[in-house]
C-alpha cells in the first residue's frame, strides 16, 4: 500500500511538474510550444530605388492675351450755317480689330454747353441727352453692346442754333478692351454759326 501510496505521489509530482511547465511556457511564449515560439527571421523588406530623372520638366510659360481692338470715330458736320438753323451731326463708330469691341461708348461734348431741345436721334446707339461716360459728363452719350470686328454703327442727331455762335463739338469713343490706337478715338469739330 505504502508502494502505491508513492506512486501517486510521483504521478502527482510528475502532472505538478507538467502542469507547472505548461503554465511557464503559457506566460512566456502565448501558449505556443517552442517550436512555434522559435523566432523566424522576419524577412527584410526590399527597397527599390527610384532613378533619378535625368532632367526636371520645365514647366510651359502661361501667355496672356489681352484684347485688343482699333475702335474709331469718324464726325461729319457743316463747318458754317446762318441762324436759325440745325447743325446736323453723323457719327460713325467702326471697329478695326482684331478683337470684337464691347460695351462701346460714345461722349459728344457740345461747347458752350447746350440742352439739344430739338434733339433729333437715328441708329442702333442706346443714346440719350446727357450722361456720364468714360469720358465723363456728356451732352449726348450712347452705348453700343458689342461692334464686330470690320463692323460700324452711325448715330445722327442735330441741334438747333438760333443765334450766331461757334459751337464746337468733341466726341470720344472707347469700349473694354485695350486701344493701342487712341489717336482715332477722339474728334473734334467747330461750326460757325452766323
Amino acid at each position: 500500500m505504502m508502494y502505491m501510496k508513492n506512486n501517486y505521489s510521483f504521478l502527482f509530482a510528475i502532472l505538478l511538474v507538467f502542469f507547472s511547465a505548461f503554465l511557464f511556457s503559457t506566460a512566456v511564449f502565448g501558449g505556443k510550444t517552442t517550436a512555434q515560439s522559435a523566432k523566424r527571421p522576419k524577412p527584410t523588406p526590399t527597397v527599390t530605388p527610384t532613378k533619378a530623372p535625368t532632367s526636371i520638366p520645365t514647366p510651359t510659360p502661361t501667355t496672356i492675351v489681352s484684347s485688343i481692338t482699333d475702335i474709331e470715330v469718324i464726325v461729319s458736320a457743316p463747318q458754317q450755317i446762318t441762324s436759325p438753323n440745325l447743325i446736323n451731326y453723323s457719327i460713325t463708330v467702326i471697329n478695326h480689330g482684331p478683337k470684337v469691341a464691347t460695351a462701346v461708348q460714345l461722349c459728344s461734348n457740345l461747347d458752350p454747353s447746350y440742352f439739344a431741345l430739338n434733339f433729333i436721334y437715328e441708329g442702333n446707339f442706346r443714346a440719350m441727352i446727357g450722361g456720364i461716360g468714360r469720358y465723363g459728363d456728356c451732352s449726348v452719350y450712347g452705348e453700343l453692346d458689342n461692334l464686330a470686328v470690320g463692323g460700324s454703327e452711325t448715330m445722327s442727331y442735330s441741334i438747333s442754333e438760333v443765334s450766331p455762335i461757334t459751337r464746337t463739338n468733341t466726341i470720344n469713343v472707347s469700349a473694354i478692351e485695350t486701344d493701342n490706337n487712341l489717336i482715332n478715338n477722339t474728334q473734334i469739330i467747330t461750326t460757325l454759326v452766323n
